[in-house]
């Protein structure tokens, strides 16, 4: 597990930490006065020394070693479907580790859920920074509709749709400099008429290999893609 800390609250020389991570430092066996690493999510990353008291748990900062600044060009975004829960924090918490910077969840017409508690996404976020040291909070939003996740479209250098039936290959592909945004289906992919909306919008199909993926895996392969492979 982390020894990497995510404070709620971030103000002058003080540090708020809620009750999630009064656990987490618990399982970690923090002690009064120890010195830890903690983030906001937004960047800065800090050295303190902790302290508990009955109702709260705080740190005094002692140094702030980084401010990592989020850049646009730079930016990995994904559009998620909705599908079944466990499936979908997943993509977002591995997701979150190998560097997506952001993630737009919506229904698809074939999704079997219509929405998603944001609460539980934002707390695997939240896990996933910590797992992986990354002081950046991604950033995430939920849509109505497909439609309004295409209309973002213009924001992003390469635009891809993952569809198993595709003849190009994602891995075969040129991966293009960033900022890139992949569009990844729920259980039984997207419906030919929000295909072929994509590709109306500019993006291009592309499948993982030639064997039939689940979706958790197409989606990770697509992930390491875009986030691991250098663009030529």
């Amino acid at each position: 597990m982390s020894r990497f800390f995510y404070a709620v609250k971030v103000e002058d020389t003080k540090a708020w930490f809620d009750d999630h991570e009064y656990r987490h430092f618990q399982v970690m066996r923090v002690e009064e006065g120890q010195t830890i690493v903690f983030t906001d999510g937004r960047g800065a990353l800090y050295t303190g020394v902790v302290s508990f008291a009955r109702d709260r748990t705080t740190a005094r900062i002692t140094e702030k070693l980084n401010q990592t600044a989020r850049n646009p060009s730079e930016r990995v975004a994904v559009g998620i479907a909705h599908a079944q829960w466990d499936r979908e924090e997943v993509l977002i918490e591995k997701g979150t580790e190998l560097g997506v910077t952001d993630f737009y969840l919506f229904p698809a017409r074939y999704s079997k859920y219509r929405d998603i508690n944001l609460d539980k996404v934002k707390f695997t976020l939240r896990k996933a920074i910590k797992q992986s040291e990354n002081p950046l909070l991604p950033l995430c939003a939920k849509y109505e509709r497909l439609e309004e996740v295409l209309a973002f479209g213009g924001e992003y250098t390469q635009k891809i749709i993952l569809h198993p039936v595709s003849h190009a290959d994602l891995f075969e592909t040129r991966r293009q400099p960033k900022p890139v945004l992949i569009l990844v289906g729920p259980e039984g992919g997207f419906h030919p008429e929000e295909v072929q909306s994509c590709v109306q919008a500019g993006f291009a199909p592309y499948a993982i290999g030639k064997r039939i993926l689940r979706l958790e895996t197409a989606a990770l392969c697509s992930f390491v893609w875009a986030t691991l492979l250098k663009a030529i």
